[in-house]
């Protein structure tokens, strides 16, 4: 499932690349700004656990997404551990070497964004994760898995269009 969700996302960029960008613009953002209406919407890669499930040719793919997708509207969000070894091919230094990062380590943690910025030194602890529980059946058993299986649901019904400031405010306003 990984590699295939993968290279339907590898194909995306190569449809934008072809489709959208045509040596006219340097980036979907560029795109977008002049299609208006018709702009291409932006895709999120979330990614948890890595590398668990992930093989030498999916962490390829990954790598490929990490460093090319941002020009074409695929963005990564990335859960490592650091205390897990990555695929031999692809070092986590090598995938993470163009992201902004939050490394958190107890109670002290560091972002680092991109040059020329660099890291920076920041005390925060992040909130304690609400319970997640479901039945065996799949059936929410916890508010915060009922909030993740609605956000699914929504998702997968969710309107074409143009993700507005007015669209969004309301959402953030409940």
């Amino acid at each position: 499932d990984i590699e295939s969700r993968l290279e339907e996302l590898s194909d995306h960029l190569k449809v934008v690349i072809s489709t959208y960008l045509r040596g006219q613009f340097e980036s979907i953002d560029h795109y977008n700004r002049q299609a208006g209406e018709v702009a291409e919407p932006y895709r999120v890669l979330v990614v948890v656990d890595y590398p668990e499930g992930f093989s030498p040719r999916s962490a390829r793919q990954l790598l490929s997404l990490v460093e090319n997708g941002p020009r074409c509207g695929v963005h990564t969000i990335l859960l490592h551990d650091p205390s897990r070894l990555s695929p031999d091919e692809v070092p986590i230094e090598r995938l993470t070497h163009s992201m902004q990062r939050i490394d958190l380590t107890r109670e002290r943690g560091r972002v680092t964004l991109a040059e020329p910025i660099g890291a920076v030194e920041l005390d925060f602890r992040p909130d304690v994760a609400p319970p997640i529980s479901f039945a065996p059946d799949g059936a929410a058993t916890s508010p915060f898995a009922r909030l993740l299986l609605e956000v699914g649901t929504a998702s997968r019904n969710r309107q074409s269009g143009s993700v507005t400031l007015e669209r969004v405010m309301p959402i953030l306003n409940k």
